[in-house]
């Protein structure tokens, strides 16, 4: 079994963004010591690859250095991956497959729907449900190597040792623990950069994951062209920005849209 050590850093980066949290654990709860959040400027990192390494190992020095309260000494991180590096699929098994068996069973299963080789990436899986006349689901999970092995890079040179990659299903769905009731079914909906992300969990057992390609940076496009305010100021401020009744309306429009896009995939 994996343990997080007692202190720990969990990293999310994407094309626009790059955030932190400072974690430690005291017996039973997990303690915030100290975070920071900084916009990625254009060109660092496109559709999740790095661009311009020097550049973003200097932002990212400074996000650690400059984080609240205080800077962070911490080594060890966690790091989500972006959407766009990431596969994620749930099976259906039979019950009396152990974990070794779905070692065995699950690189032949995903051939026909990876688009990789799986000599050519990392992955992993996760035993969601397990009921002995009805199966079990289970959760896969890949990334790309020269995608993650470029994230492990760029961190080892900041001396900063990465210990798990985490991907976003799991991300949203201890994010929203503390508000998930036994048995009751709920969508999470994340609007990411690039990417609107859809969790649909019962209980606290993710049940399905859907990506789909339209996140903030299409809204901000549409904004500062309509509104007239630069991108960089939106993306900056876009905590204050999106709690302004007019742009209330226009996000309301647009996660209609993307849900629209959603529920006609899972019709299908």
């Amino acid at each position: 079994m994996f343990f997080l050590p007692k202190k720990f850093l969990g990293i999310d980066l994407h094309d626009h963004l790059v955030q932190f949290v400072e974690l430690k654990k005291s017996g039973s709860k997990t303690i915030l010591e100290t975070y920071n959040r900084l916009t990625v400027p254009d060109g660092y990192i496109e559709d999740a690859e790095i661009k311009k390494e020097a550049e973003l190992k200097e932002l990212l020095k400074k996000l650690l250095n400059e984080a609240n309260p205080t800077p962070t000494k911490v080594k060890k991180l966690a790091l989500i991956l972006p959407t766009q590096i990431t596969f994620v699929h749930i099976f259906r098994f039979p019950a009396k497959l152990s974990n070794s068996d779905l070692r065995k069973v699950i690189p032949v299963e995903v051939e026909s729907i990876l688009p990789y080789s799986i000599d050519e990436v990392y992955w992993d899986f996760t035993v969601l449900e397990k009921h002995k006349n009805d199966g079990q689901s289970v959760l896969f999970a890949a990334t790309p190597k020269v995608r993650a092995d470029q994230y492990v890079k760029i961190f080892n040179e900041l001396d900063l040792s990465p210990v798990f990659f985490g991907i976003q299903p799991e991300a949203l769905q201890n994010a929203l623990s503390y508000k998930l009731v036994p048995n009751e079914t709920v969508l999470a909906v994340e609007l990411g950069a690039l990417a609107t992300n859809y969790l649909f969990l019962k209980g606290a057992v993710i049940q399905k994951f859907v990506s789909i390609n339209g996140g903030i940076e299409e809204l901000i496009r549409s904004i500062s062209r309509d509104f007239q305010v630069p991108s960089d100021e939106l993306w900056t401020n876009w905590d204050q920005y999106k709690k302004e009744e007019r742009f209330q309306i226009v996000l309301n429009e647009f996660m209609i849209k993307e849900y629209k896009k959603v529920k006609t995939l899972l019709d299908e």
